[in-house]
Parts: structure tokens; sequence; C-alpha cells
């Protein structure tokens, strides 16, 4: 994809970058580069989507916030 997006969270704007190559519904795992830095976003099985290493993330309420933009974007 490599397009930038934007959210609004927490009254601050982020831009970020999808870094998979195709999106479909299969799409289990999201590649997405934010502030230089690459994270990994997996759905679990209540379909939400959520940080790998949520643990080392302090802004793991971003990372689930653009998860839900990206699957009501791009229908997944």
């Amino acid at each position: 994809m490599k397009l930038p997006l934007r959210i609004n969270f927490d009254d601050k704007d982020y831009t970020y970058i999808i870094l998979n190559p195709v999106l479909d519904r299969d799409t289990t795992e999201l590649h997405i580069s934010l502030s230089g830095q690459e994270f990994l976003l997996v759905q679990n099985e209540k379909k939400e989507w959520c940080s790998k290493d949520s643990a080392q993330h302090q802004n793991d309420d971003l990372l689930k916030a653009i998860g839900r933009t990206i699957a009501l974007r791009f229908k997944l």
C-alpha cells in the first residue's frame, strides 16, 4: 500500500503507513509504520486488532484504534 494515512487520537494527529502489499478479508496481520517505528498488529479471536508485543508499547490504545480504522476502511 505504502500510502500515508492519518488518524486523530487523543486530540493529536498521527500519520502511519500500511506496509502490507495486499489487504483482503483473509488478512490477519497488519504491518504498519508509525513515527518511524514498525509495528505488527494481529487479529485475535474476538476480531479485535492488537499489538503482538503489547507489553513493550506505551501507545497500545493508539495501535488498537489504528487497527479498527484500517479494518473499517478496507472492510477486513
